[in-house]
C-alpha cells in the first residue's frame, strides 16, 4: 500500500502560496496535483494538513521468507507476484549483497520477504498462493512452513527498523547511505540494477 492510495487531501505551503485540494473520492481530470506534492519529499512545498483514507487495523498476518540461488529468478518472482492480483503487504527482495548485510543470508543468495494482512479475513491461503509463485520461479521457503514468522523474515525486520540508526552513526564518519526510489519497466530492469550496483 502506498502513501499515494490513502491520501484524500492535502494543505501544502508552497513558494508560490498555499495550495489546497479538495476532499473527493477521486479524479478523472488527470494527474493528481497530491501524487507531486507527495513524490517531491518537500521540494515543491511543506505538507501541512493531510486528509488521510484510514483502513482497519489488520488482524490477520503472515510472512514467509523464500531463498533464491539465482538473483534474476527472483527478480522474475516478483514480477510474477506484481503482477498475480494478490496484493501482498511486503513483497522485498533482497539481493545477496544487501542479505549479507541485513544478516539474512550470507551465502550468495537472494532472500524474498513476503507478508500478507487483513482486518477481516484469514491470509494463510493467500501467502501460500505467494509461495508457490516464488517456487515456480526456483526459490525455496525458509523458517518454517508458509504463515509461520520464520527467523529470515524477524532478522529481516530488525535489520530494517535499525538502519536509520546505522545510517546516522554512518553519516557522522562522513559515510552516505540511503535507500532511492526509482521506477522502470521490467524489461529495464537488469540495466538498472547493474547500473546502481557500479
Amino acid at each position: 500500500t502506498r502513501i499515494d492510495d490513502l491520501t484524500a487531501a492535502l494543505r501544502v505551503v508552497t513558494p508560490a502560496g498555499v495550495s489546497e485540494s479538495l476532499r473527493l473520492p477521486g479524479s478523472g481530470a488527470g494527474p493528481s496535483p497530491d501524487r507531486l506534492f507527495l513524490g517531491s519529499e518537500g521540494t515543491l512545498g511543506i505538507i501541512t494538513e493531510a486528509w488521510m483514507r484510514l483502513q482497519d487495523r489488520p488482524v490477520h498476518k503472515a510472512s514467509a521468507s523464500v531463498v533464491f540461488d539465482r538473483f534474476p529468478a527472483a527478480v522474475d518472482a516478483v514480477r510474477a507476484i506484481a503482477q498475480s492480483g494478490l496484493h501482498p503487504a511486503n513483497c522485498r527482495l533482497l539481493d545477496p549483497g544487501e542479505a549479507a548485510l541485513s544478516g539474512v543470508a550470507g551465502d550468495g543468495r537472494s532472500v524474498l520477504v513476503l507478508g500478507v494482512e487483513s482486518a477481516h479475513h484469514p491470509v494463510d491461503d493467500r501467502l501460500a498462493e505467494l509461495v508457490a509463485l516464488a517456487r515456480d520461479h526456483g526459490g525455496a521457503p525458509v523458517g518454517g512452513s508458509p504463515g509461520s514468522d520464520g527467523s529470515a523474515v524477524g532478522t529481516w525486520r530488525s535489520a530494517f527498523l535499525r538502519m536509520p540508526y546505522v545510517r546516522d552513526g554512518l553519516a557522522r564518519m562522513s559515510v552516505i547511505s540511503e535507500t532511492f526510489e526509482t521506477a522502470c519497466t521490467w524489461d529495464r530492469f537488469p540495466e538498472l540494477y547493474e547500473a546502481v550496483r557500479r
